[in-house]
């Protein structure tokens, strides 16, 4: 277990958000950008339940997995997404990486790191919007390797060589 002062730094330097939550749920510590992705200053946010930071519908299934792993029954790090919810009531995905915390060998609270999703979420729907397009495109389209190897071909290039686009 790393002392709270040995894990300043981390904290500080982070580009993810972390937080700490003690045995009761509420924020016991957290990293400036956490407080102000949330929409918080860091005086509202430390002493705030966690719940208030998870949308509605995930809150079971998120403080499942917080209580069983305090009581041992989960592992001790654990990564799962859900919704998180800021103070204007934005919501957005997250990925949040929680590990137990321990005082004198005996679980006192989690720290969490949250990566917000939403940048990962957009670039999905572009690269998902353009596969269907080059799939779906009338014209012959063709992705080819620096090597010259065919990549990929769509169903009008497939067609007219005579292949099946898998071959």
């Amino acid at each position: 277990v790393v002392p709270i002062a040995a894990s300043d730094d981390i904290f500080i330097a982070a580009f993810d958000m972390i937080f700490e939550v003690d045995a009761a749920g509420r924020v016991s510590r957290a990293n400036e950008l956490v407080s102000r992705r949330l929409g918080y200053t860091r005086e509202e946010f430390i002493g705030r339940p966690s719940s208030d930071f998870v949308a509605i519908e995930h809150q079971e299934f998120v403080f499942n997995r917080l209580r069983q792993r305090l009581q041992g029954r989960e592992p001790a790090r654990s990564t799962i997404e859900f919704e998180a919810i800021g103070k204007d009531g934005e919501r957005f995905p997250v990925s949040s990486t929680a590990v137990t915390l321990f005082e004198n060998g005996e679980p006192s609270g989690t720290r969490v790191v949250l990566r917000d999703l939403v940048e990962r979420r957009r670039v999905e729907d572009v690269e998902r919007s353009y596969r269907q397009l080059f799939a779906s495109a009338f014209n012959v389209l063709v992705s080819v390797a620096p090597d010259g190897t065919i990549e990929d071909v769509n169903e009008s290039g497939a067609a007219l060589a005579g292949y099946e686009r898998e071959q």
